[in-house]
């Protein structure tokens, strides 16, 4: 598998995940992301919506950055679920998350999902209240 098939997996899933939490708002979304950890948590595995989740709770809600932060946070959760913590952990990963939210922002159409993104994880993390 090429690393440009890997991208294009990994933007369907995104954008599968956004569509679901957007179809399911936010007090649905957040019980959907308490079950999945549950799931997660008995594969003994990390939830990557539910780490996000609580990293992008803790993000100031008077920063103008905060949706691209919001989606930053769900990116790297879900980059270090699919490479491990090794990767996570290690040297480089900050700025791997960055290359590939970059390389997606690129496409404006992408670049407007990621944005619609960040605002419902914001309103999913914060309880359905916009900060």
């Amino acid at each position: 598998m090429t690393s440009i098939d890997s991208t294009r997996q990994l933007l369907a899933q995104l954008q599968r995940e956004t569509v679901a939490l957007r179809r399911a708002g936010p007090a649905v979304a957040a019980k959907a992301a308490v079950g999945s950890t549950r799931t997660h948590a008995k594969r003994g595995q990390t939830d990557p919506l539910a780490t996000a989740l609580r990293a992008i709770a803790a993000l100031d809600a008077t920063c103008t950055q905060t949706p691209q932060q919001a989606f930053r946070a769900y990116l790297g959760a879900v980059l270090a679920a699919e490479f491990g913590a090794a990767m996570a952990h290690g040297p480089g990963f900050a700025a791997l998350v960055d290359r590939v939210r970059d390389g997606m922002r690129a496409d404006p159409e992408t670049a407007r999902e990621i944005e619609e993104a960040g605002q419902v994880l914001l309103k999913t993390a914060r309880g359905g209240t916009s900060g």
